[in-house]
């Protein structure tokens, strides 16, 4: 069973492709040798990026693991995760994805991209 993110909300779709982009900046910016086109079982990933995402499989794995935790989400509206009262991430992989933030979206707003920041 494939998941279609196009059914989907548009801000959980949103969501999910500011959260690829910034694991694609940080997966570039640190130079992972690794990097290999990442494509996700079960999941249609064409709404994620209109480019193929080039990843290590360690944050491939933390995209992916992220995908599932968005769409499965029961808050509604969505709170920030760091304001929610249900705590659906581990500690590892929490602290995984706040250094991606901090990474791309310090690497963002230098850019001059400030449309992220109504995420």
């Amino acid at each position: 069973m494939v998941q279609n993110l196009q059914n989907a909300s548009p801000g959980t779709q949103k969501d999910l492709q500011t959260l690829a982009l910034f694991v694609r900046i940080y997966c570039r910016g640190k130079n992972h040798p690794d990097r290999l086109v990442t494509r996700f079982n079960h999941i249609d990933s064409s709404i994620l990026s209109k480019k193929p995402l080039h990843l290590c499989p360690s944050y491939s794995k933390l995209l992916h693991h992220a995908i599932i935790k968005r769409t499965h989400c029961v808050q509604n509206p969505k709170p920030a995760c760091k304001d929610c009262a249900t705590q659906c991430y581990s500690k590892a992989y929490k602290m995984q994805i706040r250094e991606v933030m901090r990474y791309s979206g310090w690497r963002m707003l230098l850019s001059g991209r400030v449309d992220f920041l109504l995420h």
